[in-house]
């Protein structure tokens, strides 16, 4: 199920600035403009999320394709949201100290399962995806 072209590369900007932002949150010491970054591309990102339920997954379902990958994306997508919101709003940390762990080896992982969901997808449409 290919994408408009324009919300695709909404989405693929959205989640690279996501990722980079997170990435680099992890890598360097925290500091608020990357936190504010991650937060608000976070933000945008679950609008192009959301956005995807009518234009992508409930199309590609009835095809009965890729559904693997695309369970795996959204189980991932599913998992950093709520830890995500655990790291705001979780009292305790030890839980926190979980939620965080989660959060980054599943926001590491979710570029690798993206680009697998991506060329399974494309191989399913003849290279056209």
């Amino acid at each position: 199920m290919r994408l408009n072209p324009i919300f695709r590369l909404f989405f693929y900007l959205t989640f690279a600035v996501l990722i980079a932002s997170g990435v680099a949150w992890f890598l360097f010491e925290p500091f608020p403009l990357m936190l504010a970054l991650h937060g608000g591309s976070a933000m945008l990102f679950l609008l192009a999320l959301g956005s995807m339920l009518p234009l992508h997954l409930l199309p590609a379902w009835g095809s009965g394709k890729n559904l693997a990958t695309g369970l795996f994306m959204g189980a991932a997508m599913l998992i950093l949201i709520v830890s995500a919101h655990g790291l705001y709003y979780l009292g305790s940390e030890t839980l926190r100290g979980w939620a965080s762990e989660i959060h980054l080896w599943v926001g590491l992982a979710v570029p690798i399962l993206l680009v697998v969901h991506i060329l399974i997808g494309r191989a399913w449409l003849g290279g056209r995806g």
